[in-house]
């Protein structure tokens, strides 16, 4: 039974790996990045034929916005983001 998984940091290597586990088996994937504008084309280019099924938020981890859209509707969420203090 495929399930609506967040997956928060989604252009890190864990997250990129844990993604694509959960594409391959079917699921509908929902992920967080620090900028959609700059990611969105880079995580579309690795799983294109997740189409419809990857959804890119925008949310900062050390601020609530975003957060609550990103994990709407999701069964499960696996967090493996990290802050990465400037």
């Amino acid at each position: 039974m495929s399930k609506t998984i967040l997956v928060t940091g989604g252009t890190g290597y864990i997250a990129g790996e844990v993604i694509a586990q959960l594409l391959e088996r079917g699921h509908t994937i929902r992920t967080t990045v620090r900028s959609k504008a700059k990611s969105e084309d880079r995580l579309r280019s690795r799983w294109p034929e997740a189409g419809e099924r990857l959804t890119v938020f925008e949310a900062e981890l050390m601020d609530d916005a975003g957060c609550a859209q990103g994990i709407s509707g999701c069964e499960a969420a696996t967090h493996v983001a990290s802050p990465l203090p400037l």
